[in-house]
């Protein structure tokens, strides 16, 4: 099952990808480069990316707040035209910023 899934699983390839590449003084920040292998080329292989949240529990600390919740996801490979899903569960620290939350902070882990 792991094989066939997409969706945040889709991204341990690129990751090991990008830790394996060898350092050089490339023109790229190290934010940019992540941020293209990870986010940019996963939402740009998929299609039709749809996520639910389920049981979240938030809890609120004064400028502080954290929710934790069980995710859904189902995404087509543009590529191969498979549909993948995946499901897992997940942590967001928020904080309170000149009178706006802002995520800080996202933990996901796949559940099978």
């Amino acid at each position: 099952m792991l094989a066939r899934t997409r969706g945040v699983l889709g991204l341990v390839p690129a990751l090991a990808m990008l830790l394996a590449a060898p350092a050089t003084a490339a023109a790229q920040t190290e934010e940019e480069a992540i941020r293209q292998t990870l986010v940019e080329g996963w939402v740009s292989r998929s299609a039709d990316i749809h996520t639910e949240m389920h049981q979240p529990q938030v809890t609120v600390r004064g400028d502080t707040a954290w929710i934790t919740y069980y995710w859904t996801d189902q995404s087509i490979d543009r590529q191969t035209g498979e549909r993948g899903t995946s499901r897992g569960k997940s942590t967001r620290i928020i904080v309170k910023e000149n009178g706006r939350w802002l995520c800080i902070h996202g933990y996901y882990t796949l559940v099978e």
